[in-house]
């Protein structure tokens, strides 16, 4: 499987493995995604984990077709789960658990990831 090693990071496609960590990630984070995420309107639906592993197979399954580049973060060293993000041709998006936010220089959630890599 493609993965990308940092010095604090992987970076590697999502896999139906990943579906508790996108289930809990995206419940603790609610709050902030419902504010400038489109798709977060039903946090029910959002977190319930047979929808999660369905969408990350569905995610790894077009990573592997090269349709779409969705992939999850992963604390290098502990192999925590801290984000997940998209890079396509509009926009780069990114969802990263609530105790790795702010881990940037200023809070937020695009610099959290950039100062993590």
């Amino acid at each position: 499987m493609l993965q990308i090693e940092t010095p604090r990071l992987v970076l590697r496609p999502l896999c139906s493995e990943d579906a508790l960590d996108i289930t809990e990630a995206t419940y603790e984070t609610w709050d902030d995604l419902s504010l400038w995420m489109r798709w977060a309107t039903d946090k029910e639906r959002f977190t319930d984990i047979e929808n999660c592993k369905s969408y990350a197979d569905d995610c790894f399954q077009k990573f592997q077709d090269r349709k779409d580049f969705t992939f999850g973060g992963f604390i290098r060293d502990s192999g925590d789960f801290v984000l997940i993000s998209r890079l396509d041709s509009v926009v780069t998006r990114f969802l990263p658990k609530e105790r790795y936010n702010g881990f940037g220089r200023q809070r937020g959630m695009k610099r959290c990831f950039l100062h993590i890599v």
